[in-house]
């Protein structure tokens, strides 16, 4: 067996993720190559290989490779990709995620979403608030915002079907809200690094998000009472859950940085509707992100393929998981190891030894 490794970061580097691919690899003495959709001899070199890994993430640069290759290499050259294109379709785009789960009679908060600036204006003259909005890419919350009244919805419409908004440059009231969340000098420190980087690379790759979000406008209902959100996380026929608390005096939970990791606060709700949600489509590894709604029954909120940051995934840190049947099985694994035993369908793949098992922590700030 052979296994492609794209490169997924700025400059063709390679993420956290790919490097704990290469480690499994290695480990278990599987014959693989890194391959650059720029090389002239990639699309030769990828029809010697048997698998194709491409961890992509939200950012335009790799999003805009993964979208011209990867149905190509998986539909037409036949060569099993990871993720799958059924996988990652509706990655970073929380519009084709609500289609698809309503097409399905799956539980999601309700949701209008536009693509006529006189039609979203004047629903936003008789809309409930608060109300949100959205951008339909975007990560830790960073592109949902809580409207008060029909002011702030006009606005945000008369922006959305104008000039348009990145998600480089944010929402407005963003980089309020992030000296607000993380402080001033952490916030001017990040931005240093960025405009230092920038300087030094001087190249596209550091424009990670360049495409413009317009012509559009998406809004769904706000769900009070809802202290913390449910992050599962679906691999084969295993379910890791874990609690992601509220920011102070925010009603965001994604990007607040700390989690609670006891399986007995998990409702079991939320790890049945993964799994239905998982298997009905068929994906093969899924995170989703669940809140009550006013009746106290399960919503998806959202749902992604990636997840975890540049030093692993928060799952690693569950205690365990569940299976489909809700039998619990206790222990800590890296989802690297085990999306990489479902895609080779190598049942006796070795751990490395370098993998630590880490501490299991009632509650975890992430700095």
């Amino acid at each position: 067996m052979r296994v492609a490794i794209h490169p997924n970061m700025r400059k063709m580097l390679l993420s956290y993720s790919s490097h704990r691919d290469i480690d499994i690899l290695k480990y278990n003495g599987i014959d693989f190559i890194i391959l650059d959709v720029n090389s002239n001899s990639f699309w030769q070199d990828v029809k010697t290989c048997d698998r194709f890994i491409f961890r992509w993430n939200q950012y335009d640069y790799p999003s805009q490779i993964a979208k011209n290759i990867l149905p190509i290499i998986e539909k037409d050259l036949g060569i099993k990709c990871f993720p799958s294109v059924n996988c990652c379709w509706a990655y970073d785009n929380k519009i084709r995620e609500y289609y698809l789960l309503t097409q399905y009679g799956f539980p999601t908060p309700e949701c209008w979403i536009f693509y006529d600036k006189l039609k979203a204006l004047k629903f936003i003259q008789t809309a409930d608030y608060p109300l949100i909005f959205k951008l339909k890419g975007g990560a830790g919350a960073r592109s949902v915002l809580k409207l008060k009244n029909k002011h702030e919805g006009e606005k945000l419409v008369r922006l959305m079907f104008g000039r348009g908004v990145s998600n480089k440059l944010n929402l407005p009231g963003t980089f309020r809200r992030d000296i607000k969340d993380r402080g001033i000098v952490s916030v001017l420190r990040k931005r240093g690094g960025e405009i230092k980087n920038r300087l030094k690379e001087g190249q596209a790759y550091f424009d990670r998000d360049w495409q413009i979000n317009k012509n559009y406008a998406l809004f769904q209902e706000f769900l009070p009472d809802n202290l913390y959100d449910t992050r599962v996380v679906t691999i084969g026929n295993r379910a890791f859950a874990f609690q992601r608390l509220n920011r102070p005096k925010d009603f965001r939970a994604s990007g607040s940085l700390q989690a609670s990791f006891e399986p007995e606060k998990i409702d079991k709700q939320f790890i049945q509707i993964a799994f239905a949600i998982s298997q009905k489509l068929g994906f093969e590894t899924m995170a989703y992100d669940f809140l009550y709604d006013r009746n106290k029954n399960p919503v998806v909120v959202e749902f992604s393929y990636a997840f975890g940051a540049d030093k692993g995934s928060k799952i690693s840190l569950c205690p365990g998981y569940w299976d489909a049947s809700l039998n619990w099985y206790p222990g800590h694994w890296e989802p690297e190891y085990l999306q990489m035993m479902d895609f080779l369908e190598w049942e006796d793949l070795k751990k490395p030894t370098s993998v630590k098992n880490p501490p299991k922590p009632a509650l975890v700030a992430f700095l």
